[in-house]
C-alpha cells in the first residue's frame, strides 16, 4: 500500500539547520517548528492499520522557491518522518522523484511504501 503526505513549507536544509553560540550547538529558530508541523501531518496521512515494515522507500517530488541540494532536504524530512513513525530513519530507502524550483508556494510531496511485508 502506497501513501502520500503534503509538506508545505520552504524545507530547512542540513545547511540551515544548526547555529553555534556560547560553546553551543542549537536548533535554529524554526526548524523544531517545521519538524512538529512535518510529523503532524504525517500522522494524519498515515492510513489506519498501516504497519512500518523492516524497509520503508520514501520518494520525494520537490516544489522550492530557491536552489537546494536534495540531500540537505533530506535529513529533516527524513527525521519528522521517522519521529511520527515511532521508528529509525535507517530503515528509509530515499528516492528523489523531482525537483522544481520557482515555485509560488513551496511544498513537498512524499510517497510511502513499505518494501518488506510488515
Amino acid at each position: 500500500m502506497k501513501w502520500n503526505i503534503l509538506i508545505p513549507g520552504p524545507i530547512p536544509s542540513t545547511n540551515h539547520i544548526y547555529g553555534y553560540a556560547n560553546g553551543r550547538v542549537y536548533k535554529k529558530a524554526g526548524v523544531e517548528t517545521f519538524q512538529a508541523v512535518a510529523a503532524h501531518l504525517t500522522r494524519l496521512a498515515r492510513p489506519k492499520g498501516w504497519e512500518p515494515a523492516a524497509r520503508i522507500r520514501l520518494t520525494y517530488d520537490f516544489n522550492l522557491t530557491r536552489k537546494a541540494d536534495c540531500d540537505n532536504l533530506l535529513k529533516m524530512l527524513n527525521d519528522s518522518i521517522a519521529l511520527a513513525l515511532g521508528i529509525d530513519d535507517d530503515r528509509f530507502l530515499p528516492c528523489v522523484l523531482s525537483k522544481t524550483m520557482r515555485a509560488k508556494y513551496p511544498f513537498v510531496e512524499v510517497i510511502v511504501e513499505n518494501v518488506d511485508e510488515p
